[in-house]
């Protein structure tokens, strides 16, 4: 636990993490690396995009997010590292891990590529299947209220129901 890999790609949902392991971090006095990895960018170091940018300053704005989000998110963790990388995000997440002897990862769960990965995310999915370190998955509370309700969470934990109902006779 001295090391928690926290990635995000900048939307709102996956700033849950961050809390999540701000928690952690601040309990275990952990290091913390705060991760982005940058997608469908020119090939080339000096050429520009559509947009109009380099990669020098995809990786500069993504740095400086990284440090907001930790100013805002992580206050009380002393060891914060910013990492930017370019490349295929759960691939690049995994290197990273794998390199830098990261003990554990924390990750919202939310989905970005269609209804299939809706319930956890793409890469998430990726990162859960493929990490070699335990992944603490955090469900944002925006996407847990819309799939769940109080009643199915009473009925999976058996709440509202006598114990004699599931038994069989």
């Amino acid at each position: 636990m001295e090391k928690i890999l926290v990635p995000t790609d900048f939307s709102d949902l996956s700033y849950t993490a961050l809390e999540y392991a701000s928690i952690i971090a601040d309990t275990y006095d952990a290091e913390v690396f705060l991760i982005h990895v940058l997608e469908h960018l020119p090939v080339e170091k000096k050429k520009k995009n559509e947009q109009g940018k380099t990669i020098r300053e995809y990786k500069k704005e993504a740095r400086d997010k990284l440090k907001e989000l930790s100013m805002k998110f992580l206050p009380l963790v002393e060891n914060v590292e910013f990492v930017v990388l370019q490349g295929n995000p759960y691939k690049e997440i995994l290197k990273y891990v794998v390199d830098n002897e990261i003990g554990l990862i924390v990750l919202a769960t939310h989905g970005k590529t269609g209804f299939k990965h809706v319930l956890i995310g793409s890469i998430a999915e990726k990162i859960v299947r493929h990490a070699p370190v335990p992944v603490l998955t955090v469900k944002p509370t925006e996407v847990r209220d819309k799939f769940l309700t109080s009643d199915d969470v009473e009925k999976e934990l058996h709440l509202k129901y006598k114990r004699d109902e599931f038994l069989e006779l």
